[in-house]
């Protein structure tokens, strides 16, 4: 009789609450509700966890008879998750937002929003509601209105805003940042109409991504950066896309040279024939210590024969500080004229790493070889002992802003 018991009693309410939030973690959001009918004891147990990752990406094409869908393929958010006092961590990935009363978030510390359907006032609301929170990343459709970001707890803030139809392309809008406390900022997609950067005094990471460029959104690239460079001056690490390097390169005749004097390491996404314009961007940053550069487009390949030569105006300071460069490049020849200015203006240069991508080109087979023959041949500054260390990698798709 007692072993009959044993058999019946309820094993899943004896597993450790943090076991059983950890499961929920690890499994989409559909089956997180789903598990109510597995113990009695949890029927509403998964609305204390204090990690839930709803991701509707996995359930788009799936069965969309399950309650939550609104028969658009976006998922309802049950409405009793904003009353979920116990959140610490929340992802909500191609979910469909609707507040229905008080947002109770108290908890809340890490939150990401990636949704469709989301409006600037939702996502002021939502922030009012988390005086605790550390961890922003936001990725949505502009439809309009003032998005405030405002905050004495954020210490890392991601925007990504893009657009589904071409009527988005034309919303005029605003983004406001007061956060005196933020260590990281990141800012990607469309740009706004107007940037108002408050406050980031204590912000030391800034990456900046943008769309790509042509005549159409040029204006407002440059329109944004101006706004945003002033407020961003002070940090210590900055990392560029293509589109943002070519801007900065571009605007340096409108800009002091002097316009970062605090940045010590810098990363670029760019195409490296385009080298002029990465050279002006670095004029911008006279106390560089460390340049991280990964080419954008290495689909054109040319034997560079012929002596390389570079004529510029450049400051007495241009790359005085700079130790450490590292380069990943695909095949081709046009990371040369960068190098060759590098080596002849930075004097106290100490490492130069080559990642070279393997992809099948027209190119020399040997490519490191024929790399190892052209800097050998290239003039140097005073730094004669900079080490150079060539290596191969492969192809990489995503443009990892993590390097520091």
């Amino acid at each position: 009789m007692e072993n009959l018991k044993r058999l019946h009693r309820d094993i899943l309410r004896e597993l450790p609450d943090m076991l059983i939030f950890d499961i929920f973690w690890r499994l989409p959001m559909t089956d997180v509700v789903r598990t109510s009918l597995l113990s009695k004891g949890w029927r509403n147990f998964w609305t204390t966890s204090p990690f839930l990752n709803f991701d509707n990406r996995a359930m788009l094409f799936g069965d969309d008879s399950w309650r939550g869908f609104d028969g658009k393929e976006v998922y309802r958010v049950p409405l009793c998750l904003y009353s979920c006092s116990s959140l610490k961590e929340l992802s909500l990935q191609s979910c469909n937002l609707e507040i229905d009363g008080n947002v109770q978030w108290n908890k809340l510390e890490s939150l990401t929003i990636k949704a469709f359907r989301v409006t600037a006032n939702l996502i002021n609301q939502i922030l009012s509601a988390t005086p605790h929170l550390k961890v922003f990343d936001l990725t949505y459709v502009d439809k309009g209105g003032n998005l405030s970001i405002q905050s004495t707890s954020l210490k890392e803030l991601s925007i990504f805003k893009y657009f589904l139809a071409a009527a988005d392309l034309f919303v005029v809008s605003e983004l406001r940042i007061c956060t005196p406390n933020l260590e990281t900022l990141e800012i990607s997609g469309f740009p706004y109409k107007k940037y108002l950067l408050m406050d980031v005094s204590s912000l030391t990471r800034a990456f900046l991504d943008s769309v790509p460029s042509d005549h159409f959104f040029q204006f407002g690239l440059s329109n944004a950066l101006s706004q945003i460079l002033p407020s961003i001056q002070h940090v210590e690490y900055v990392a560029l896309s293509d589109c943002c390097t070519k801007e900065i390169g571009a605007m340096k005749t409108k800009c002091a040279h002097s316009a970062f004097l605090n940045v010590k390491s810098l990363k670029l996404r760019c195409c490296l024939y385009d080298y002029k314009q990465v050279i002006g961007a670095l004029e911008m940053f006279p106390q560089l210590n460390r340049l991280v550069i990964e080419d954008e487009k290495g689909n054109s390949h040319q034997d560079d024969t012929e002596s390389l030569k570079f004529e510029a105006n450049l400051p007495e300071s241009f790359l005085l500080r700079l130790r450490t460069v590292e380069v990943t490049w695909s095949e081709g020849y046009g990371v040369f004229p960068l190098i060759e200015i590098l080596l002849k203006y930075a004097s106290k240069l100490e490492k130069i790493v080559f990642q070279l991508n393997e992809i099948k080109s027209p190119a020399t087979s040997d490519s490191l070889f024929y790399v190892s023959e052209k800097l050998l041949r290239m003039r140097r500054s005073s730094s004669s002992n900079c080490k150079i260390v060539l290596t191969k990698l492969r192809p990489s798709s995503h443009w990892n802003n993590s390097g520091n």
